[in-house]
């Protein structure tokens, strides 16, 4: 029989399939603190505490340099821009814990707490106190703690809405531990009971699943507890701590550089191919503290000060470049300290590489999404995406702003967040 149009032929084709729309915003980390720790002004706690640390300990760009392993004129760069981001918004997604940074407690005052973190979320929301993004990380979903965490969850949520009457924009739940499918089907048929029951639309929470075992990084299974969440799930998160322990590597060789992880992250890779969900990378544990403290310290002590946190910074920029190297745009931070490291490390990624990425991406759209040779990068559809990837999330961290962007590739905001290829190529010509 001849094909006249083949339509028929086309109908389970993607439209626009060679460009999918890059993006909308994502943070570049997720602060973890204790729930039993966690008041209205913890955030901006967090942001003063991480500009003292700046001013003490890299007061200047070649301090800077020295502590994050950079060049001095990229440190130049970073600096009042790092400077900014601490002042203005310090913290881009904070996760009040119930799990391992809050411990074993008896029933009553783990009641107390998710009361009190619901009541304070609450003022926090009414008082424009919270992040961009904020959540809490409940219990695993086992025998021994699944009841603890669904009525933990339950408690924080009835008195959120009870004094706010909403959900903070971004709300989040993590559920920890993720080795099967059944986790998070009990979590989203939770969500849904409560949704009903705060006269939330159903889908109003999101979720956030950790994968922290051996177990856990099988591909199929990944998928799977994506697909349980029913379009819930925005990132997978790696417990590399955990995950090492459970491969028998000994507590002195943990870290995010070991080759384990590695594997690990590109298992992660394979689970999420094709979906809109985030990488997320664990912690570096090695904590930016300095060992002497008061104003009775002298000038070796200050010395040994400062040595011990620009190891410590160090060793963060390095798991931190590590992990953009291998796709995961996010880690966890647990100090606030970490949070200049986090910063100055990422703002560092995207000016390094700001000539090739803009120059490859304007010649890319000039030539309106066919192959094009810029000096030794080949780049077609696909990279024309993910160098569109790579300019937002420049934007968002703060290491480049929407003047610069147009004048050097003609796009604004608007242009970048279109929906595909051929909209955005529309509106660049308008």
């Amino acid at each position: 029989m001849p094909l006249e149009t083949g339509a028929h032929l086309l109908t389970h084709l993607p439209s626009d399939s060679t460009f999918s729309p890059p993006p909308r915003w994502h943070p570049v980390h997720t602060v973890y603190g204790g729930a039993h720790l966690f008041s209205a002004q913890t955030p901006r706690k967090l942001g003063s505490l991480a500009m003292k640390a700046l001013q003490e300990y890299a007061p200047e760009p070649p301090a800077l340099a020295e502590a994050m392993v950079m060049s001095l004129e990229t440190a130049r760069l970073v600096w009042p821009l790092l400077k900014k981001r601490l002042e203005e918004r310090p913290v881009e997604d904070y996760r009040i814990d119930f799990e391992d940074g809050y411990g074993v407690r008896s029933e009553e005052e783990e009641d107390h707490h998710a009361w009190g973190v619901g009541q304070t979320l609450a003022a926090a929301l009414q008082e424009e106190g919270l992040p961009p993004r904020v959540g809490i990380r409940v219990r695993a979903l086992t025998r021994q703690t699944g009841l603890r965490s669904l009525r933990t969850l339950d408690l924080v949520l009835t008195r959120l809405l009870s004094e706010a009457g909403r959900l903070p924009e971004g709300f989040v739940v993590t559920l920890p531990k993720v080795e099967d499918v059944e986790a998070p089907r009990v979590l989203i048929e939770a969500l849904e009971h409560l949704e009903v029951a705060l006269k939330l639309p159903v889908g109003s929470i999101a979720v956030e699943l950790m994968v922290e075992s051996p177990k856990g990084l099988d591909p199929q299974l990944v998928r799977a507890a994506l697909q349980a969440t029913k379009g819930r799930c925005l990132a997978i998160h790696f417990g590399a701590n955990d995950f090492l322990t459970a491969c028998g590597v000994g507590p002195a060789e943990q870290g995010l550089g070991h080759p384990l992880c590695d594997f690990a992250r590109a298992m992660l890779h394979l689970g999420v191919a094709g979906q809109s969900v985030r990488l997320v990378d664990g912690t570096t544990t090695v904590l930016p503290i300095p060992p002497h403290r008061g104003p009775e310290s002298g000038q070796d002590q200050l010395l040994q000060n400062r040595r011990a946190m620009h190891e410590a910074w160090q060793r963060h920029a390095l798991d931190i470049r590590r992990g953009l190297l291998q796709g995961f745009h996010q880690g966890w931070d647990l100090h606030p300290a970490q949070l200049v490291s986090r910063f100055a490390v990422i703002q560092a990624w995207f000016l390094e590489g700001a000539d090739i990425v803009m120059t490859r991406l304007n010649n890319f759209l000039e030539t309106s999404a066919q192959a094009t040779r810029v000096g030794t990068a080949f780049d077609d559809a696909a990279t024309g995406r993910a160098l569109l990837s790579h300019v937002l999330r420049g934007l968002d961290c703060g290491a480049w702003d929407e003047v610069e962007i147009r004048k050097r590739t003609g796009l604004g905001r608007e242009q970048l967040m279109a929906t595909s290829f051929s909209e955005l190529l529309a509106r660049r010509l308008d």
